[in-house]
């Protein structure tokens, strides 16, 4: 009997650190003003998984967590690193944070 795809598999995340520029910061911000997605991204970094998980995790809906999801991943804090399979064979986008350094500081040559 063939077995299907792997239900799961191990996520390697490597550091990959960037400077996210006073100038380009605001959308960051932006995403981070909901203590949901301040939460989803608290859960990504204890280990990567599909939005079933944070659903669990931070008790919040599906539409919920995909939605912060989404804007997580639009400003770069999140990332889909991986695709696992559910018990009935279904795919799951797998999320994990990127790790990212925002620098808060005006540009040094304004006058």
């Amino acid at each position: 009997m063939s077995r299907g795809p792997p239900l799961r598999s191990s996520v390697d995340s490597e550091p990959d650190e960037r400077v996210c520029p006073i100038e380009e910061a605001g959308p960051v911000f932006e995403a981070l003003t909901s203590e949901t997605a301040r939460t989803v991204l608290r859960r990504l970094h204890r280990s990567p998984a599909p939005a079933s998980e944070v659903v669990e995790a931070v008790g919040t809906s599906i539409q919920n967590a995909t939605y912060h999801l989404d804007r997580l991943e639009a400003v770069g804090l999140v990332d889909r690193v991986e695709t696992w399979y559910s018990a009935n064979g279904r795919e799951m986008d797998v999320y994990a944070p990127v790790p990212v350094t925002v620098v808060c500081a005006p540009d040094a040559t304004d006058d």
